[in-house]
């Protein structure tokens, strides 16, 4: 089948389908957040976690050129920026609404965003040097989407929900301390990704609900 220019700017061959669909999931969540919804956004942040576990694997279903290839990569890494990044600070911001913790947090949120940075591009640099092994080295970013869920979960089970600001920041620092640490981590199965997805799915909808359910 010939090539046909796509009447936007992309490969148009599909590729990017889940990636986009996190993009805008992870927009979706810093809405929720930022107007009054905060919670929800725990939702979309598992949502990011699952597409970008697949997209992957969605991608290589389609004959790609080089540089469809390439613009997966960049789409990749832009969407994680946006769905563990850009999305935990604003929800951690949105959650503070007393701003008792405000410059604490916003020294989080400088240093959270300062490693996913880092992270990305190294590994992107890696990838496109050829110098990747395919091996995770430390914590990928990605696991926010299970993490967050499950300590915001925890802290309203222990009736300290007041306190959720506060470990959720100190939960991003940890996370951000262990998305740039030098230690192997292995890649899981698609088994365990789908029980990691059930899991975090059902800590979100916990925290999504009613304090009083």
């Amino acid at each position: 089948m010939a090539y046909k220019e796509p009447h936007i700017i992309s490969p148009g061959d599909g590729s990017d389908a889940l990636t986009m669909a996190s993009v805008a999931s992870a927009a979706l969540g810093m809405c929720l957040a930022a107007n009054g919804v905060p919670y929800l956004a725990f939702l979309t942040l598992v949502v990011c976690g699952i597409l970008d576990s697949f997209d992957g694997r969605f991608a290589s279903r389609h004959d790609r050129t080089s540089t469809s290839r390439a613009y997966g990569a960049e789409l990749d890494s832009i969407s994680d920026a946006m769905a563990f990044g850009c999305q935990p600070v604003v929800l951690l911001l949105a959650l503070d609404r007393s701003g008792a913790f405000a410059l604490a947090n916003g020294a989080v949120c400088a240093l959270y965003l300062l490693c996913v940075a880092r992270r990305l591009a190294w590994f992107g640099a890696l990838d496109r040097t050829g110098t990747s092994d395919g091996n995770f080295v430390g914590l990928p970013v990605t696991y926010a989407a299970l993490v967050l869920p499950m300590v915001a979960a925890a802290t309203k089970l222990a009736g300290l929900a007041a306190l959720l600001p506060l470990t959720l920041g100190l939960t991003m620092l940890v996370l951000a301390c262990a998305y740039v640490t030098n230690v192997p981590v292995k890649r899981p199965g698609v088994k365990v990704i789908l029980v990691l997805a059930a899991v975090a799915a059902v800590c979100a909808v916990y925290v999504a609900l009613p304090l009083g359910a």
